[in-house]
């Protein structure tokens, strides 16, 4: 269950102060979410998880510099995001492929609207194959669109984030968000539309 914005400002609030438990309670409340985003953004698990813990480490040190304009959530999804891109921008600086997949879920189980649409439910070995093929597809797809359309894509189909909370996190009007993200599904569809 999603922090009010009180609850969530108090919990920074004293972790601004030293208070250990309330970052600890911050860092249970949002490590699946951001985790996931990473993964969603990275197409691999170690990356995401490697992001997330540095992701974290980034807001415990710079704490003291959130200053409440925007939620707490919004601000560390864009420290998750800028991680992400600095990572793939380094990755392929050094033109290192790696495997990516969508089998590996994120360990909650968390809202992932886009896989569920994708994704077969059926018991037979023919249906899991055909997952598993619609799966590294979409992932695929989404390795292959800009950075901004996979920002904007993941974070509203796959994260849930509303249009003003991904407007706040990208620092783009919501009409800008909106055009974007209906250019973002259009391009994913093309890329996967042998698998639908």
């Amino acid at each position: 269950m999603d922090l009010s914005v009180e609850e969530e400002l108090a919990l920074v609030s004293r972790a601004k102060e030293g208070d250990s438990w309330a970052f600890d309670r911050l860092v249970v409340q949002y490590q699946t979410r951001f985790y996931n985003l990473a993964y969603r953004m990275l197409g691999h698990r170690a990356d995401a998880q490697e992001v997330t813990q540095e992701a974290f480490f980034q807001m415990y040190k710079n704490l003291r510099r959130f200053e409440a304009r925007a939620r707490f959530s919004t601000w560390a999804t864009r420290i998750v995001i800028n991680l992400c891109l600095n990572l793939r921008k380094k990755k392929w600086r050094r033109k290192t492929d790696y495997q990516v997949s969508l089998d590996d879920q994120g360990p909650d189980g968390q809202r992932r609207k886009l896989s569920e649409i994708l994704a077969a439910t059926g018991p037979g070995p023919a249906e899991k194959l055909r997952g598993r093929e619609i799966a590294e597809a979409l992932q695929a797809g989404l390795d292959r669109l800009s950075e901004m359309h996979r920002k904007i894509l993941v974070l509203r189909d796959i994260q849930g984030h509303t249009y003003q909370e991904i407007a706040e996190v990208l620092k783009l009007s919501e009409g800008t968000v909106k055009s974007r993200l209906s250019r973002a599904r259009n391009n994913l569809k093309s890329h996967v539309k042998k698998w639908l």
